[in-house]
């Protein structure tokens, strides 16, 4: 029995202003997922956002699951807010006319994990604030930060440019504690993943790559020199990866395969079980602690969600 056979579809939200609600509860926490039930709220909150403006990026959401970092347009221009899903107020954190919006250094990466601390990068600079907007500090970067993982409550990982930094809180600032240049694919780098507080992943090229903060060791996990990683999803409750693949060996449109890969803690051998395949697999996801995964999908112009749950994942 394949893993698409064993697996049962619980959810799929169609086009329209529901693509939202889909990005929205994609890139939610684990904490979101209750069985195969969507995230509270959530849905009305991104139709509500989306019937007026127009999300820019990829939205983040908070382990509890009641609020939503999003950069969206306004009258005015374009902004960062914090969206609450429980009282639907919205919190500003900043704002500029169309003109001077810099999407290149815009992202919003999401809560420290007790929640306390939101982090955003905006004008070549990253903002720390509170759940309730108010602004903790600000940290200079340079121009290409596509990627940013916390490691603790005071503690994060960033790739800048080729160079991998681990930064701590330390004396009433955020201080670089270490760098090393790592390998980093060609494109757009946005799948860093925390293994644990010393260790994180990302993709290559066409190769898994994790880095030990303690040793400075960095190792290829697992590789196919056939296909291109598009995208990486690390579950800490069941040590197992979520890799996306595109098959580089054809001719338009790209075909994408998912697969589930763990690693031997002592071999350190990757074991890669297949679970779906298609012409459109996008920014895959673990849920529920690592038993069930959902992706988006393209089909005729539509943009769906797709979650799958199976106990044996």
């Amino acid at each position: 029995m394949t893993a698409e056979s064993k697996s049962r579809t619980c959810s799929r939200i169609v086009p329209t202003i529901w693509i939202v609600a889909a990005i929205t509860a994609l890139f939610s926490a684990q904490a979101l997922w209750k069985g195969t039930n969507d995230p509270h709220d959530i849905k009305p909150l991104a139709k509500e956002l989306s019937s007026i403006f127009v999300i820019q990026k990829l939205p983040t959401v908070n382990h509890v699951g009641n609020l939503v970092g999003v950069i969206h347009t306004t009258k005015q221009g374009i902004g960062v807010f914090l969206s609450n899903a429980d009282t639907k107020a919205e919190y500003k954190l900043c704002e500029v006319k169309d003109s001077d919006y810099m999407a290149s250094s815009a992202w919003v990466y999401g809560w420290s994990p007790d929640d306390k601390i939101f982090v955003y990068s905006w004008s070549n600079n990253l903002q720390f604030c509170s759940s309730a907007g108010e602004i903790l500090g600000t940290k200079p970067h340079g121009t290409n930060v596509p990627a940013l993982a916390w490691l603790s409550n005071d503690s994060y990982a960033l790739l800048d440019g080729t160079n991998l930094l681990r930064v701590k809180f330390s004396n009433g600032d955020w201080k670089t504690v270490g760098a090393w240049p790592v390998q980093v694919p060609s494109g757009v780098q946005r799948s860093l993943q925390t293994v644990n507080e010393n260790k994180v992943a990302w993709p290559g090229d066409n190769a898994l790559w994790q880095l030990d903060f303690l040793s400075g060791e960095q190792r290829q996990l697992y590789s196919n020199s056939s296909n291109r990683i598009a995208n990486i999803c690390y579950s800490a409750n069941t040590g197992a990866f979520l890799v996306t693949e595109a098959m580089t060996n054809r001719t338009p449109p790209t075909y994408y395969f998912l697969n589930k890969v763990v690693i031997d803690s002592i071999t350190h051998a990757a074991v890669a079980t297949s679970l779906d395949q298609g012409p459109s697999i996008l920014n895959a996801q673990w849920f529920n602690q690592g038993k069930g995964y959902a992706y988006r999908t393209l089909k005729s112009g539509y943009l769906s969600l797709v979650c799958k749950a199976n106990d044996d994942l």
